[in-house]
């Protein structure tokens, strides 16, 4: 008996990496930032840096942050392709080593959003970012811009992580 509801996709159905074209546009905050001009995002993007979990070696990724907090410096990013994305498994694996982002590089703290936080994230995301939440829509399917039912099983789908600076003994953000 098939309960998926219709139009919707499956989890697994975002489990398969992008085609060629969205790889490339996804490649272009990283060349960005490898030219030294990752600064023209401000806190739009950030430059994750992580060990590989297999091999030991250092990678990097850029990512779109979501939401930044300038209070608390956190910027939250969304792992879209949810546990399959490499740079998440490998910060599950060991500790994101560095974050670059509006200028400024620091060692974070990580920290993996609950659904019902990556929830509230994506209605924030809406709100701010209308027309990147329909790009999104289009790439994996879901309607976030419809409701909350929608939000949460693109929520359930997906991997939300907060970064924001390590804080030293007796230090507060």
């Amino acid at each position: 008996m098939n309960t998926e509801q219709p139009g919707r996709p499956r989890a697994s159905q975002l489990a398969h990496r992008p085609n060629r074209l969205l790889r490339i546009v996804f490649k272009i905050p990283r060349w960005l930032y490898d030219v030294h001009l990752g600064w023209i995002f401000g806190h739009r993007a950030l430059l994750l840096t992580h060990r590989g979990r297999k091999s030991g070696l250092l990678h990097e990724t850029a990512l779109e942050v979501i939401r930044y907090e300038r209070a608390t410096n956190t910027s939250v990013v969304i792992s879209a392709w949810g546990e399959q994305s490499d740079w998440f498994r490998n910060i599950q694996h060991s500790p994101a080593l560095q974050i670059e982002t509006g200028g400024r590089r620091y060692v974070p703290e990580q920290r993996l959003l609950t659904t019902d936080e990556a929830v509230r994230e994506l209605g924030r995301y809406i709100i701010e970012h209308r027309i990147a939440a329909k790009i999104l829509e289009r790439v994996f399917g879901f309607r976030i811009t419809e409701g909350d039912e929608q939000r949460r099983a693109f929520a359930e789908t997906v991997r939300m992580v907060a970064f924001r600076p390590h804080l030293q003994n007796g230090e507060t953000s």
